[in-house]
């Protein structure tokens, strides 16, 4: 959408609901076998022999499959929104940036009869995080020889799969990651950047059932502030 009355300016909106049968799942092969002699007359679809199997001999069990199957469910719900507003500054190109999603729903059945596990809102334990808001905005101001960005990123709260109420690390609070980056032509080949990531120094929040370093490696920076130095150089 773009409104007449504002020039320059862009809103996208965008609903999603996605709901996946017969996802991949890895299902230890125990599991499998659990499922099986707890549904009725041997009936649930773990009980074929594609999943295990007995000796001839002995009846023992010698063979119980782990291998990836289509057993699962998945559905995630949310919203995207997008703004960009382009406009003038003196003579200098500027624009504003910002990307928001919203997750209202991410829930996953591992397999036939197994119990819903809830994603939304939830991090940690090697599974990722799934924060209900993720944002990020940049603000860029150009001329013919130079550019500058600034950015932010926004990694909303959420609580630890494994950890009780009363745990350190239950719950994340909003993390916030600040980036600037400047970008000089110099003549009609070079170019020179410079930036600087996680200006503040902000660091990654203590997950009870971190992954490593204390946190969720698959969600948060481990660096912390860094800056970089790019020269490009184009050939004929």
């Amino acid at each position: 959408m773009q409104p007449t009355f504002v020039p320059g300016l862009s809103v996208t909106v965008d609903y999603f609901d996605i709901k996946i049968t017969d996802a991949i799942r890895s299902i230890p092969g125990s599991t499998k076998l659990a499922v099986c002699y707890a549904s009725t007359n041997l009936s649930h679809p773990f009980c074929g022999p594609a999943n295990f199997t007995r000796s001839t001999l002995t009846g023992e069990i010698n063979f119980l499959s782990s291998q990836p199957s289509n057993a699962g469910r998945e559905q995630m719900r949310g919203v995207d929104i997008g703004v960009r507003y382009d406009f003038d500054v003196r003579g200098l190109d500027a624009s504003i940036d910002w990307n928001t999603t919203y997750l209202d729903k991410y829930v996953i059945t591992p397999f036939l009869g197994a119990s819903p596990i809830v994603f939304d809102g939830f991090i940690g334990g090697g599974n990722g995080g799934y924060p209900h808001w993720r944002s990020s905005a940049n603000a860029s101001l150009r001329s013919d020889h130079w550019s500058a960005n600034y950015s932010v990123q926004m990694i909303g709260k959420a609580t630890d799969f494994n950890a009780a109420s009363k745990d350190i690390g239950y719950r994340t609070s909003n993390v916030f990651y600040h980036n600037a980056q400047f970008a000089h032509r110099l003549g009609t080949r070079a170019g020179l950047t410079v930036g600087v990531d996680n200006l503040f120094d902000k660091k990654a929040p203590f997950i009870k059932s971190w992954t490593d370093g204390n946190t969720d490696t698959m969600t948060y920076d481990l660096l912390g502030r860094r800056g970089y130095l790019k020269l490009t150089y184009h050939f004929d």
